[in-house]
C-alpha cells in the first residue's frame, strides 16, 4: 500500500480507492465552545456519520465524472478512477481507464504499483506501465541530505527554523515535534501532546515572532485518542525557545482535516482542510477561524505557500496551483504552462523568490516541480521536473527550502503506515530526506 500521500487525502478522507481508513470509520468528534455541534449517540449517531461519508464520497466521484465529460484526456481523473476501480476488484475497468490513460500522448506520469496491486500479473497492466516509465522525463536522482534516527513517528509535515538552522519533523503518531541536526539525529523541540495537539501535520515557522504554528487532527490511526479528540481538528502554535503553548483553535465539527498552513507576515495563519474543500484563516487578534474559501470551492486543497506580495497564497489542490487574496478572498486558477499536462495533485508546496516547489504524489510515486511565477504573481511562466519517481520515495508527502537553491523533503513519510497505526520495519529502516537544487534537476 502506498504511503499516507498527504495523509492520503485521495484515499483516507476523500475515498477514492486506496485500501486504506475512510472517514466514516472515524470516532464520533466532540463538542466544543468554536461551533462544533454534539454528534448523534449510539447506532444512530454512527449510521448518521456513515451516511455523511458516503454523501461526501459520492460528491467527490461526481466531480471526478464531471471534470472527465468536460476533458475526456484529463489523466488526473483517470488515473485516480483506475486506483479506485482496482481497490475494488473491479479490474476490467481500472485496466480500461490505464489504456485511456496512455492514449494521452503527453502523459508522461509513470504509474505506482503500489497503487494497482491487483493488476501487476495483467499483461495489459505491462503494456501501460512500460508505456509510461518510456515517456518519464530523464533526471538525475537528488542524495540524500540525511536519514532520521528514530522511527515510529508517522511524520508528515516538515519546516526549517532559519534562527537555529534546523530542520523541524512533525510526527503524527507521537503527536510533538522533533528538531534534526545535519546527522539526521533527532531531540523533541514541543512535547508529546503539548497543549492537547493531535496528531501534527502541517506546520510553519513564525520567524519574527520565534514560533511554530501546526495543523493537527485526530485520523482513526493515531493511538490514545480520547472520545474530546477523535475525529477533532485545529491549528496550535508553539513558542520555539521554550515549548510554551502560544495559541490553540479548534475548528468546527464541518472541517475535521485541516491539513497544511502558512503563517504569513502579519501573523494571519491560512489552512487548507482537504477533506471538505475549504480554506481557513485564523486573522490576527482573532479568537476563531474563519473560512476564507467555503466548501467544495477546491477538490483535496493541500499544499499552501505564502506570496511575495503580502496577504495571498498558494494553494495546491487536485486540479492544479490556486492564488487567494486573503483580504478580498479573490481567487485565481494558475493555468498549468504549455507542454505541462497537469500541476495538481501536489502536497508539499514552498516558495522561494520567484519559485514555487511542490512535491506531487496522487498520481505518481512522486515528482517534483519547480514551478516560475509571474513577475505579478497572477500566473505561471514555467515549470521543470526537478526529480522523478526517485527510488526511495514511499509516500513523499512535504518539503520545504533550507538554503537559497535547496529544497528537502520527506521520501518515505509513508514507510510505517497502516490504517490502524504503525506497521513494522527491519531495524535498519530509516526515514529519508531527500534534496534537489533548483540549479540542476531535470526535463
Amino acid at each position: 500500500m502506498a504511503g499516507p500521500r498527504g495523509v492520503l487525502v485521495t484515499a483516507v478522507w476523500l475515498g477514492l480507492g486506496c485500501a486504506c481508513a475512510s472517514q466514516a470509520d472515524a470516532p464520533t468528534p466532540p463538542a466544543t465552545d468554536e461551533g462544533r455541534p454534539p454528534a448523534g449517540d449510539g447506532a444512530d449517531g454512527a449510521a448518521a456519520e456513515d451516511a455523511a461519508a458516503d454523501e461526501r464520497r459520492a460528491a467527490v466521484f461526481a466531480g471526478l465524472e464531471r471534470r472527465l465529460a468536460d476533458d475526456p484526456n484529463n489523466g488526473a481523473v483517470l488515473y485516480v478512477l483506475a486506483r479506485s476501480a482496482a481497490a475494488k476488484g473491479e479490474l476490467e475497468e481500472a485496466l480500461t481507464h490505464l489504456e485511456r490513460l496512455a492514449a494521452i500522448a503527453d502523459w508522461d506520469h509513470p504509474l505506482d504499483p503500489d497503487d494497482f496491486t491487483p493488476l501487476p500479473d495483467s499483461a495489459r497492466f505491462s503494456a501501460v506501465a512500460e508505456a509510461l516509465v518510456a515517456r518519464a522525463p530523464a533526471v538525475t536522482h537528488g542524495d540524500a541530505a540525511m536519514e532520521l534516527d528514530t522511527v515510529d513517528l508517522l511524520p508528515e509535515g516538515l519546516t526549517w527554523d532559519p534562527k537555529r538552522g534546523e530542520l523541524l519533523v512533525g510526527s503524527m503518531y507521537r503527536r510533538q515535534i522533533f528538531a534534526a541536526d545535519r546527522q539526521g539525529r533527532l531531540r523533541a523541540v514541543i512535547p508529546e501532546r503539548a497543549g492537547g495537539v493531535l496528531g501534527v501535520l502541517g506546520m510553519d515557522v513564525d520567524a519574527a515572532r520565534d514560533q511554530i504554528w501546526v495543523a493537527a487532527v485526530g485520523a482513526p490511526f493515531i493511538p490514545g485518542l480520547d472520545a474530546d479528540e477523535a475525529s477533532a481538528a485545529g491549528i496550535w502554535g508553539f513558542d520555539l525557545a521554550t515549548g510554551a503553548v502560544v495559541g490553540q483553535h479548534l475548528a468546527p465539527r464541518t472541517h475535521a482535516m485541516l491539513n497544511d498552513l502558512v503563517v504569513l507576515r502579519d501573523g494571519a495563519i491560512v489552512v487548507t482542510d482537504s477533506g471538505n474543500g475549504s480554506v481557513l484563516v485564523r486573522r490576527p487578534g482573532a479568537a476563531a477561524l474563519e473560512e476564507l474559501a467555503p466548501p467544495d470551492t477546491f477538490l483535496g486543497p493541500n499544499g499552501i505557500a505564502d506570496a511575495a506580495e503580502p496577504g495571498v497564497v498558494y494553494v495546491a489542490d487536485f486540479d492544479g496551483i490556486h492564488r487567494i487574496d486573503v483580504g478580498s478572498g479573490e481567487r485565481i486558477a494558475l493555468a498549468a504552462p504549455e507542454g505541462v499536462r497537469t500541476l495538481g495533485g501536489i502536497d508539499g508546496l514552498d516558495r522561494q523568490n520567484d519559485t514555487l516547489v511542490g512535491v506531487q504524489n496522487v498520481f505518481t510515486r512522486g515528482r517534483i516541480w519547480a514551478m516560475t511565477l509571474a513577475d505579478d504573481g497572477r500566473s505561471l511562466r514555467a515549470a521543470r521536473v526537478l526529480d522523478d519517481s526517485h527510488p526511495r520515495l514511499d509516500g513523499a508527502t512535504t518539503g520545504v527550502f533550507v538554503a537559497p537553491g535547496v529544497f528537502w523533503y520527506i521520501a518515505n513519510a509513508g514507510m510505517q503506515f497502516s490504517p490502524s497505526g504503525l506497521r513494522p520495519v527491519e531495524d535498519d529502516a530509516r526515514h529519508v530526506i531527500l534534496e534537489v537544487r533548483l540549479a540542476e534537476g531535470g526535463a
